[in-house]
């Protein structure tokens, strides 16, 4: 296999889920054509799988992003207090590369403003992840691809609040619910330093251990 190997992190998705909701988890061992994998989670929310479910598993490895599909297989009990997902190891074939690695995102519930540059009026969203590279930000309106936004959010972290004042650009810009008109925005950080993009990079790292904790 791509370099898969036992402490993997991986992310986990339903194959027939349209909003192509990420989980995340970690391969504990790989045994006669089978990964073993703790219980995936976004946030505070375990994945609840059924045997023969159809699944698309995402990692990364050296410079880029492997994916491939496969299916749960069942549980396994591998101590009093740990429960395993099986699922089925992939042809080498099977393993597509989907892109070079940037950064790794997670999920987060931020609250941002944000300033469109031909008007003076602060508008608010809300971010629902983030990487060194970028943000995807819940907004009630629609924004043009190219559209370069001025940010302000603050990073929470165990010693201090972070400020963060940074330039966007809209890459994607897509309706998640039609009723209540709300779009998700895809950002992509220009011009930003060193200094402050290893504050996130380091603020997403922590994020990911609080899951893996939690697992």
């Amino acid at each position: 296999m791509k370099r898969l190997k036992i402490g993997q992190k991986i992310t986990v998705i339903r194959k027939d889920d349209a909003s192509g909701q990420e989980y995340y988890s970690m391969v504990q061992n790989i045994k006669d054509d089978v990964l073993y994998i703790t219980i995936p989670y976004h946030g505070e929310s375990p994945l609840v799988l059924m045997r023969k479910e159809q699944l698309k598993i995402k990692y990364t490895a050296q410079e880029a992003v492997y994916m491939f599909a496969t299916k749960c297989l069942g549980t396994h009990q591998e101590t009093k207090t740990l429960r395993l997902y099986k699922v089925a190891v992939p042809g080498e074939n099977d393993i597509k590369r989907v892109q070079n690695r940037k950064f790794v995102r997670v999920p987060v519930i931020l609250d941002v403003e944000y300033l469109l540059p031909s008007t003076e009026e602060v508008k608010k969203g809300l971010a629902v992840d983030i990487s060194g590279g970028g943000m995807r930000l819940a907004t009630k309106e629609k924004l043009n691809v190219n559209t370069i936004l001025d940010l302000y959010f603050v990073l929470p972290t165990r010693n201090e609040d972070l400020p963060m004042k940074l330039k966007a650009r809209v890459v994607r810009c897509s309706l998640v619910d039609d009723e209540s008109r709300v779009y998700h925005v895809g950002l992509e950080f220009i011009h930003i330093s060193r200094g402050t993009q290893d504050k996130i990079c380091s603020f997403v790292f922590k994020k990911q251990m609080e899951q893996l904790r939690r697992i």
